[in-house]
């Protein structure tokens, strides 16, 4: 006689284990697993998809439904992320999750959340009709910022098809006003929620600070703050007097202004919040689309009804001096990285023998980009919805949580710490100062996102030192440092003083310790720039 309740459990882990197989989609697991069973062991449809469904059910309820507003007076739906239900959530399935924010909230109770946004596409590029295509918002916390290099410290906050966003009121604008309204409203700011946290569920209080900041590139800070980039004579959100090259002459010969070629930054002027508001504010004002549309290409900003910068209370939830250049985008692509790529291409290009071209080719181990935009081809999967766009969102949202929450718990947040080989012994002194027979010396040290060599300087906590060697023992990782004293601080970093006193100084992949961007010896001083 079959014990029908025990088959129903089985059944249950059987499926949502195999929902756990990386970039497998759920209709592929179902027809594997029956083409492999036997009569008696294979799944039903309709019992296959309740389970799915179950597991799923509490990823779901960690979003709400919202509205936006049609450009015609239709109202669209858009699910954006509940914070607190999601946190709960994340802490439940995550452990590091949980261990990281445990050490968090043990120093603060205030987060400050970094909204990042960026384009998606799945599936075919080249395919005219993106359905697939949509804008994705994440979330991390400014606490987290040792791991923000981890893909799965940032959390899936909302999602926006771009053929719905074209017919928002705004546009993505719009929609990241929503994002951020839901998200920082008062109750969690202000009142804070409390978070179960751990084996004996001990209350954790949280509060969100009421301001985010944000994390984009040049694209995505065009769709949010409807500056005009390229387009407009002020070509950079943040410059008051930075014009572009083709700028009016009677500007630049001024004296007030520059242009993007000016080289000394001590010419650069940043504007203010309540400058870059009070353009947006103006433009409002003006009736007459000639007369806009000359003030908008002269203030660098677009006039769009709906979007953040006109919508008095919500800019100051995330204002521009809250945002931050994606390095990525910024430097890496369209940037100075990529100018170096154009200039080597450049060189490529005089190569007349193809045979030559191949052995380059195949020599730099050249390879493909994939279109995976989508955790796991999460978008892909769910295709069939794409035409609902609400639907779509509330299907492909709790996978992509999903997908972050088990691969947090499989690789963890933090990176693991290393030390680069060659590895030789340290010398007696130091194993003896150390009080570590196997210490050992290494040629770097990769903490986290930052790879530490003897010569480079280390700050932290208004402290800087300068490395002279990396190490690896018993208690783990540690440096031996020439301490610095802080000599001045400058609009562009720090000028420190050089001392005789040596630190051995221990790291962790938690440590908050950042590396300068350039560093310059003179004498015994060291100029940072930061």
């Amino acid at each position: 006689m079959v014990n029908n309740k025990k088959r129903k459990l089985l059944d249950t882990e059987a499926v949502t284990s195999c929902l756990h197989l990386r970039g497998t989609s759920e209709s592929a697991v179902l027809a594997c697993h029956n083409r492999t069973a036997k009569n008696e062991e294979k799944w039903s449809v309709g019992t296959f998809w309740r389970r799915v469904s179950q597991y799923y059910a509490p990823l779901r309820k960690c979003y709400s439904r919202c509205k936006l507003q049609g450009s015609r007076g239709s109202e669209l739906d858009f699910w954006v992320a509940d914070i607190r239900t999601m946190l709960q959530e994340v802490v439940a399935k995550s452990s590091e999750w949980c261990s990281f924010l445990q050490a968090v909230l043990a120093t603060t109770a205030t987060l400050h959340v970094v909204l990042y946004h960026d384009e998606c596409t799945a599936g075919n590029i080249l395919n005219p009709q993106k359905k697939l295509k949509a804008t994705m918002w994440y979330l991390s916390f400014k606490e987290f910022r040792s791991v923000f290099a981890r893909e799965n410290a940032w959390l899936p906050v909302a999602m926006l098809q771009h053929r719905v966003a074209d017919a928002v009121l705004g546009g993505v604008s719009a929609a990241t006003v929503k994002v951020l309204q839901h998200i920082l409203q008062a109750g969690n700011c202000r009142d804070g929620f409390d978070l179960n946290m751990g084996a004996h569920d001990a209350q954790y209080r949280v509060h969100l600070a009421p301001t985010s900041f944000f994390l984009a590139d040049h694209d995505a800070q065009r769709a949010t703050y409807c500056n005009k980039g390229s387009s407009g004579y002020k070509p950079c959100l943040w410059c008051a007097n930075v014009l572009k090259r083709d700028a009016p002459e009677a500007s630049t010969a001024s004296g007030s202004f520059v242009d993007i070629c000016e080289s000394r930054f001590s010419s650069f002027q940043i504007a203010s919040d309540a400058e870059i508001f009070a353009a947006a504010d103006h433009l409002a004002t003006i009736a007459k689309a000639g007369e806009r549309a000359t003030m908008e290409k002269a203030y660098g900003v677009n006039f769009v009804p709906g979007s953040l910068l006109q919508d008095a209370e919500a800019r100051q939830l995330m204002p521009p001096s809250g945002a931050c250049n994606d390095v990525l985008h910024a430097y890496f692509c369209n940037g100075v990285a990529s100018w170096e790529v154009g200039l080597a291409m450049r060189e490529l290009q005089s190569i007349s023998d193809l045979d030559a071209l191949r052995y380059i080719v195949y020599s730099s181990s050249i390879k493909k980009p994939g279109h995976r935009t989508f955790k796991s081809y999460v978008g892909l999967h769910q295709k069939k919805l794409v035409n609902d766009s609400s639907r779509f969102q509330i299907a492909v949202l709790p996978r992509l949580l999903n997908v972050t929450l088990r691969e947090s718990q499989e690789y963890g947040l933090l990176l693991a710490p290393e030390l680069q080989k060659p590895l030789r012994a340290a010398s007696s002194e130091l194993r003896a100062f150390a009080g570590d027979p196997e210490l050992q010396s290494g040629k770097a040290l990769r903490l986290g996102t930052l790879l530490i060599r003897p010569q480079d300087v280390i700050m932290w906590d208004a402290k800087a030192a300068q490395v002279l060697e990396c190490f690896r023992g018993r208690s783990g990782f540690c440096v031996l440092t020439l301490r610095l004293q802080l000599l001045q601080k400058k609009a562009w970093g720090s000028v420190w003083q050089i001392t005789d006193r040596r630190t051995l100084l221990p790291l962790s992949p938690s440590a908050d310790i950042d590396v300068p961007t350039f560093t310059k010896r003179v004498g015994m001083t060291i100029s940072c720039l930061h």
